[in-house]
This record gives structure tokens, C-alpha cells and sequence, in this order.
């Protein structure tokens, strides 16, 4: 049995690694726990990103006389439809490209 030094209970052993020196091995729950607050921190940097950059967009907005609503569908719009549409351009066209060669050698081949 091994204990662990973060929540000083006993486990049969102790599977994770400390995200806090990358050497101490914890119990799954505060391994769990580490990994969590380190989300929750990254989360948050990126969220303030988020809202310093909307504040930007909408101070930009207001002196060019744009509507920011109006902007944000637009952003909302080009993300969730034009990215995928072009992704998947990308993928036919890399296929397409594959089966072009794929004709040609066989064409070489044969003769």
C-alpha cells in the first residue's frame, strides 16, 4: 500500500503524475484534481483573451459605425459554415489529386 502526499490516503498504488514537479506519483482523484485546475487556468487566461478582443471589436465597431451584432454573426457565421465548407474543398481536392496519380501510374503500367 502506498500513500499519497497530497491527500495522505492509502491506495493499493499510486498511478499519476504530478502536473507540479513532474516527478511525484499522486492517487488518481488528485492527479484528476491537478489536471482539472490546470484546465480551469487555461481556461480562464483564454476567456480574458476573449473579452479583451470582443471589447476591442466593439470599441472598433462603435467608431466605424458598424453594427457589433451584425459583425459577430458574421464571425459566427464564417466559422461554423465557410471553415467546414473549405475543409472539406480540401479534403475532395486532396483526394481528387490522389486518384489523378493513382490513374496515371496505372496508365504508366500498362504501357
Amino acid at each position: 500500500m502506498e500513500i499519497c502526499p497530497n491527500c495522505g490516503e492509502e491506495f493499493e498504488r499510486l498511478l499519476a503524475l504530478s502536473r507540479k514537479d513532474n516527478e511525484t506519483m499522486i492517487c488518481d482523484n488528485c492527479g484528476t484534481k491537478e489536471a482539472f485546475e490546470e484546465f480551469l487556468k487555461m481556461v480562464n487566461s483564454k476567456g480574458r483573451k476573449w473579452i479583451l478582443m470582443l471589447n476591442k471589436l466593439k470599441k472598433w465597431c462603435k467608431k466605424n459605425q458598424f453594427s457589433f451584432i451584425a459583425i459577430l454573426f458574421v464571425i459566427c457565421f464564417f466559422s461554423v459554415l465557410i471553415i467546414p465548407v473549405l475543409g472539406f474543398l480540401y479534403i475532395v481536392d486532396y483526394l481528387f489529386n490522389k486518384w489523378v496519380e493513382k490513374q496515371e501510374k496505372k496508365k504508366r503500367k500498362e504501357e
